[in-house]
């Protein structure tokens, strides 16, 4: 998003190391210095404003440079929050079976249960050109 707007910023990587011996330690040693309420990554600095969760920041880097990605009236609007989270519900759902020591038990119900959320998504997308309607937002 701050690409494609244009934002001029800096785009600090923290290094770990590979597996299995990851080092999260570059991290962890700066973490707690950046005088945020909520210190994770990703994070924003922006002049008084300092926020960590990806959805606060991609909210605000949008309402500050191009509002309109926000929707332009408040059914817009609603609709922007609410495929925010069927979308972030979406991924969770693909991802979370994963992390399970049963994962391969589990794919017959991830898939159902993914496939119907897809459905819904793609009749909620019909005839529109973007997420939203018809600009992007």
């Amino acid at each position: 998003l701050l690409r494609h707007l244009e934002v001029d910023f800096e785009d600090r990587m923290y290094n770990q190391g590979d597996a299995p011996d990851y080092d999260r330690s570059e991290w962890l040693n700066v973490k707690e210095t950046l005088g945020m309420e909520f210190p994770n990554l990703p994070y924003w600095i922006d002049e008084d404003i300092k926020l960590s969760e990806t959805f606060a920041i991609l909210e605000y880097v949008a309402a500050k440079y191009c509002p309109s990605y926000l929707g332009n009236n408040m059914i817009e609007k609603a609709h922007v929050v609410m495929m925010q989270g069927v979308l972030k519900d979406l991924k969770t759902a693909a991802t979370k079976p994963c992390l399970s020591p049963d994962a391969l038990s589990l794919i017959p119900l991830c898939r159902e249960n993914l496939k119907l959320t897809l459905i819904r998504i793609g009749s909620f997308l019909e005839g529109k050109r973007f997420l939203i309607g018809d600009h992007p937002v």
